[in-house]
């Protein structure tokens, strides 16, 4: 008994299926009164276990003139069973290439993540991120950086894109031009930059947007309100590239006003 155990226990069937099947084997055909008092199933359960066992081809009904009966099948009807299984399993062997490269192509989509940042701090965060962005970071520059993250920060940030080789393209408008407009600035040229003026008239810039990745960056200092939000997703991030490469172009039509003649409008900013 202990051997028809283990092997039907491999096949996959319950405690209860073992013992079950064991008693029918035992004492042949039995009711379902019979088969719940050889087994020490209660019958609401063993209703249940009956119907699962005959459908997989374990068990069989015996109809009489008076009564219905359940019997455990043949071991040649198990041994069909076996190898169903066996060509389940080869069948599984077979297409798993297959199977673990659809999991990989679905895990390489990453759900939309949103990484919100107050503060000083904050914006100094989201500078950082972008010192680590693969190839180019492009964007809208809404006023000089060193008004909200100061000066040594923003040399240390200047060095750090440096040191990574990240090439940067940005829009600026008139808000960034008269951020310029102080006795105490001076100029910090960072390697691989560029940017271009794109007056009010056309595009009124609020705030910093950047775009490196597959994230997008935006930005905002005022007063005591200074914040920034992170959204990394591809799509998103394409289309802000999309729109501004057609910006872009467009600033090629726009020069500097006079009094602001002294910064280039492109090569190192």
């Amino acid at each position: 008994m202990k051997e028809i155990e283990e092997y039907l226990t491999k096949l996959g069937l319950t405690r209860e299926e073992v013992t079950l099947y064991c008693a029918l084997i035992t004492k042949g055909p039995l009711t379902i009164l019979e088969a719940s008092r050889a087994s020490q199933i209660e019958r609401t359960r063993l209703y249940r276990l009956v119907e699962q066992l005959t459908e997989r081809g374990i068990l069989e009904e015996v109809l009489e003139q008076k009564s219905r009966r359940i019997k455990a099948v043949e071991p040649e009807k198990i041994k069909a069973l076996v190898t169903q299984e066996v060509d389940k399993t080869r069948e599984l062997e077979q297409n798993f290439s297959t199977f673990a490269a659809s999991v990989a192509s679905l895990t390489q989509i990453p759900s939309t993540q949103v990484r919100y940042f107050r503060g000083v701090s904050g914006i100094k965060q989201i500078l950082w991120n972008e010192t680590k962005g693969n190839g180019e970071v492009i964007g809208y520059t809404y006023r000089n950086l060193e008004e909200v993250v100061g000066k040594p920060y923003f040399e240390k940030y200047a060095q750090e894109l440096e040191k990574n080789h990240v090439v940067s393209r940005d829009l600026r408008g008139d808000s960034f031009l008269e951020s310029m407009d102080r006795p105490d600035f001076v100029r910090r040229h960072i390697d691989k930059s560029e940017w271009r003026y794109l007056p009010d008239s056309v595009m009124h810039v609020t705030h910093n947007l950047d775009v490196y990745n597959d994230v997008l960056a935006i930005y905002y200092w005022e007063d005591n309100d200074v914040f920034g939000v992170e959204i990394q997703n591809r799509r998103i991030a394409d289309m802000q590239r999309s729109i501004f490469e057609t910006l872009w172009k467009l600033s090629e039509n726009y020069e500097l006003p006079e009094k602001y003649r002294q910064f280039k409008r492109t090569k190192k900013a």
